[in-house]
């Protein structure tokens, strides 16, 4: 990795313009077994990227209209949150680019 660039950076894009980036694949690559994960194409992988074209999908639907969602740290479960209205921009985009797996809705749990 270069420069902070990298963490934007496309390492790989699908048909439909979700991507990938450069830092988020090495951060997989960094755990134990990353690459015979990636190379199996293992479910851990799997849930992985998807939640990475999720990220980057919102990210950039953020970066042309700040107001569509809030992506936050929680530093008690240190995790990042994700808010956005269930009838809003981002839940419209997510279904119709079927990104919706990743997405439960609390109602249903």
């Amino acid at each position: 990795m270069d420069s902070d660039s990298d963490f934007r950076k496309p390492v790989f894009v699908d048909p439909k313009g979700l991507y990938l980036t450069t830092v988020q694949l090495q951060f997989f690559l960094n755990r134990r077994k990353g690459y015979e994960h990636i190379k199996s194409n293992s479910a851990q992988f799997k849930e992985y990227y998807l939640k990475c074209l999720v990220y980057n999908f919102v990210w950039d639907l953020m970066d042309e209209d700040p107001t569509v969602a809030d992506l936050c740290w929680d530093a008690n479960s240190e995790t990042i949150i994700l808010r956005f209205p269930h009838n809003g921009v981002i839940m419209e985009e997510l279904s119709r680019n079927d990104l919706l797996g990743p997405i439960h809705n609390i109602d249903e749990q």
